[in-house]
Order: structure tokens, then sequence, then C-alpha cells
């Protein structure tokens, strides 16, 4: 996320908890969702420029007619950066360029769309060497290079059955520098094939999903005592999946389920039920088991004398539970949830291993228990819209705090209109203190990571029909905050933004 463009993007959408059943392995914890596909005709142009050197560009096209669809985007983001280490003053610039491209057409009962992703990142970091392994000033540099493109055709059999056919393919490069001389990469590719159905009869809906999988992986480097990165994987997958929705009334209940086969690991299954209840209130409760997979960066990846995979990996399982209530009234929404969520076989990512002097993944013994609840409220106070949101985690493993998991997080916004044409926001994210640790010493002794609030602002200022400027802070009070041990936080930064809708 720390490269992502979005650029293009007209919705997100976020589904929390276990959503494996639908969504496949990735899907353990919840699920993002971005959608590129307009809605409308748009043009727009953006340049901004701000704290660090950070120069931000912007360029979207979209044309909807009834039947067909196209739209074009391009982004350009370049930065001097900060200086992450807390010692020495070398900064850390990146530059990301992103390019999408989104059509479609429908006719009588078929529609077709395709659309394509294009990101090109340059990113420059700082090394984190013995004995310390803490960030210190340094040359080291990546360069990333990522391919995404996804079509779909869709046919509509009735009014009641409907078909589609979809092909993904991503690919990624990465390579790494230090000093200004290549020290490792990977070239990495995921083609994933789906055949779907939708019946529906009357309130029910039901959905039966046959999916193929294919992942594949080059590495690349120099071997070394530290071990030897050059390697070739692949990981060869099929997937049968089945969804039942019925609503009758104010009652709606869903349950789906899908069986995972590998040739790396293990079968694996998932599920999720869902039921609600009421209209407002309304009350629900979702029960889930989510399979997650280890990555090849896990099982195989390798940094110098920093970090190396391990091929002995298996998978994470999680089962989740959550319930709660919405309540509506007026131009107030309130939602209260409470979740509970144990995981198996978590992945530790940042595991010290002795005999080789450097950090390896390994799989967590025992249980990790995620407990808590989480408030949320939109609502207006006269000419103010507020929102705000409260939550308290408890992350532990084996009855142990898990590492950077806080137990408070909270934000307030509040938007207003000033004039017709003038609109201010102020906002605040709160986190609570956290626990790290200091891999400097043996044992590792674990430190406090203390408590913080950020401070953030916005003005949209709508200069004429076709002009508008944004000026934006993050960090307004200066805050000098860590979410990782060892690791400065950035101060106040500001953009200012002009917009052009021709």
């Amino acid at each position: 996320f720390g490269t992502l463009d979005f650029a293009g993007v007209q919705r997100v959408e976020y589904l929390a908890g276990p959503q494996s059943a639908v969504w496949g392995s990735d899907a353990l914890a919840g699920v993002l969702y971005l959608d590129t596909t307009p809605r409308r005709d748009a043009s727009r142009l953006a340049l901004g420029a701000g704290s660090h050197g950070t120069v931000d560009a912007d360029v979207e096209f979209a044309r909807v007619s009834g039947d067909r669809h196209a739209a074009v985007a391009v982004g350009r983001v370049v930065s001097d950066g900060t200086n992450p280490a807390a010692t020495g003053d070398e900064d850390d610039g990146f530059a990301n360029t992103t390019a999408q491209v989104n059509l479609g057409r429908s006719w009588n009962r078929w529609q077709a769309s395709v659309a394509a992703r294009l990101t090109d990142t340059n990113v420059d970091y700082d090394p984190t060497p013995a004995p310390r392994y803490l960030p210190a000033d340094g040359d080291r540099n990546a360069r990333g290079r990522s391919e995404v493109v996804h079509g779909a055709l869709r046919f509509n059999a009735t009014d009641n059955i409907e078909s589609w056919l979809t092909l993904a393919s991503s690919r990624d490069r990465n390579r790494q520098y230090a000093d200004g001389a290549f020290t490792d990469g990977t070239v990495g590719r995921r083609d994933v094939a789906t055949l779907a159905t939708n019946f529906r009869i009357d309130v029910q809906r039901v959905n039966v999903t046959f999916e193929l999988e294919r992942e594949r992986i080059r590495q690349t480097g120099a071997a070394s005592p530290f071990g030897d990165p050059n390697q070739h994987q692949r990981i060869n997958g099929k997937s049968i999946a089945a969804e039942y929705q019925v609503e009758v009334g104010r009652f709606g209940f869903s349950v789906s389920a899908r069986a995972d086969s590998s040739d790396a690991f293990d079968d694996a299954f998932a599920y999720r039920l869902g039921a609600t209840i009421g209209a407002n209130p309304r009350w629900f409760a979702n029960v889930g088991r989510g399979v997650k997979n280890p990555t090849f960066t896990e099982r195989f990846g390798f940094t110098p004398d920093t970090f190396i995979g391990n091929p002995d990996l298996t998978p994470e399982t999680s089962l989740g539970f959550e319930t709660g209530v919405v309540l509506t009234g007026g131009t107030t929404t309130a939602s209260l949830v409470y979740f509970d969520t144990t995981l198996h076989d978590e992945i530790d990512g940042f595991s010290f291993d002795i005999a080789r002097g450097g950090f390896t993944a390994r799989n967590i013994d025992g249980e990790s228990h995620r407990q808590g609840a989480e408030a949320t409220l939109d609502t207006r106070l006269g000419p103010v819209a507020l929102s705000a949101a409260y939550a308290y985690v408890d992350s532990t493993a084996d009855d142990v705090r898990e590492l950077r998991r806080p137990r408070h997080l909270g934000n307030i916004d509040a938007r207003v209109a000033i004039r017709s044409s003038i609109y201010a926001s102020v906002g605040v994210a709160v986190s609570g203190a956290a626990l790290d640790r200091d891999f400097s010493t043996w044992p590792a002794a674990d430190v406090e990571l203390d408590a913080y609030s950020l401070w953030r602002g916005k003005l949209d200022i709508d200069l004429s029909r076709r002009w508008k400027l944004i000026l934006s802070a993050e960090n307004l009070l200066g805050e000098d905050y860590a979410t990782v041990y060892g690791y400065r936080s950035p101060g106040v930064t500001a953009m200012a933004t002009a917009v052009f809708n021709p």
C-alpha cells in the first residue's frame, strides 16, 4: 500500500473477517476491493506539490453510454522522501507510475469487459545491518513492475440464470540493488481461470464456482554463506465453491463453502455462515473459517544477510465470529460489532534464526487470538458532518501480547461547508501504546511504542465550475511517533493540488 496510486479507482470496498469461502485462500482476514469501472462520463487533470519534494499528477478520462464504457487513467508521483532511520540525515525517495484501462461492452444477453493496470515503482530504503538490526543510512534501492490483466465474459441464459468466465493474469518483477549493484531479484506470475453460475429462484440465490490457479516465481542472486537465492518454484491449484442466500421479509441467511486442492499443501476447506434479522435496527452474525497459504516470499524469499525464507511453512487457518447491530435514524447511522478470531499456525515473518544470524519466517506454535469490539458513528450536527470510530482489540499468541498490535484505535473527522464553494475538514487518528522487540540484544528485549495522535486537515475550494484547489496536511502537530521500533516518523506533511475538469 505504500506505493498504491488511486488514479482511476472509482470505489473502494472492504469486507472484514474470514472470506476464503468466496474469495479464496488469500482472504483470511478480509477483502479489499478496488473498482475501476466508470459509472458516468468524466475528465480530470490534477497536479499537486507538497512537502519533501513531492509532486503528484493524475489524468483520468471516461466515457459511458448505454451498452459500453471506456476509461483510461495515468498517475505519476515522485518524492525526495524522508529519513526513516533514527540516526543520520539521508532521505529515501520514491517514484511511482500507474496506468490503467477499463473497457466494456454489452449486447443482447452478453457482456464483455477487460481491465489492465501497470505499475512501476522505484523506492530507496535503508539497510538494517547486524548487530542492531535497525535502519541505518545506506544506499539500497528496490525497483518493481506489476502488470495485471483481467477479462470477463458474462451470459444471461434467462432472467434467473447468469454465467461468467473470467481470466486474470498478474506478473510482478522486483529487483534489489545495494550501492548501485544488483543483488537479487524475483519474477512472479499468477494465472487464474474462473467459471461461475448464479441461479435465482424467487428470494433465493445459488452460486457455483470452479477455479484453476497457477503461480510461478523465479528468483536470482549471488549465492553466499547466508544462502542461495537462485531457484524456480511453482504451485498449481484447483477449487470448487458454492454459496446459498435467501431473504424472507426481514430475515436473511447465507452459507458458503470452498474446497481447495494444491500440489504444495494439504487439501483445505473453508466456510462462512451469516444471518441478519430486522431492518432498523438490523442485527447480524457471521461465523467463518479461512485458510491462508504462505507466500513465496515467506517460503523462498531472500534478502542478503537479513532474511531467508522457510520452505517448510504450513498454511494459516482462522476461525472467526462476529455479531453486531446497525441503527439508522434521520441523518445518523451507528453500529456496534463484537468479534472473536482464533488463528492457528500463524506465520511470524520476523523470527530470528540464530544459526544463520538473520531473520526467517516460522509457524507459531499454539493459537493466536483476536478479540474486541468496534463502534462507528456517522451523523450531522447542523452544517457539520461527523464521522467517528473506536476499536478495542486484544491480540495474543499463547496468552502473550502480540507485537505491534495496539489495543486502542480510533478516529474522529468533521466536515463543514464554510461557504457554498469552500469545504473544510479536520480529523484526528489515535493509536494506543503497543509492544515491539529490540533484536540488538540476546535474548531480544520487549520495548513499548508510545501512544500517539495524528491530526489532519483539508480545504476543498471550488474556484470555478472547472477548477478546484485542494489543500491538505497530515500530522499537523508534528507528533514524533513510531509504529515499528527504530523507525522515525515523517513529521508534518502538506500538499496543494489543483484539479481541472474540462
